[in-house]
């Protein structure tokens, strides 16, 4: 079950740059 553990990861990871991505639009 690596690959789900994986997917997880990849996942929150993304999850973290769109914050990043929406909180810098917010800032404009």
């Amino acid at each position: 079950v690596s690959g789900f553990g994986g997917l997880f990861l990849l996942r929150s990871l993304l999850d973290l740059l769109v914050k990043e991505k929406l909180d810098r639009m917010v800032d404009r």
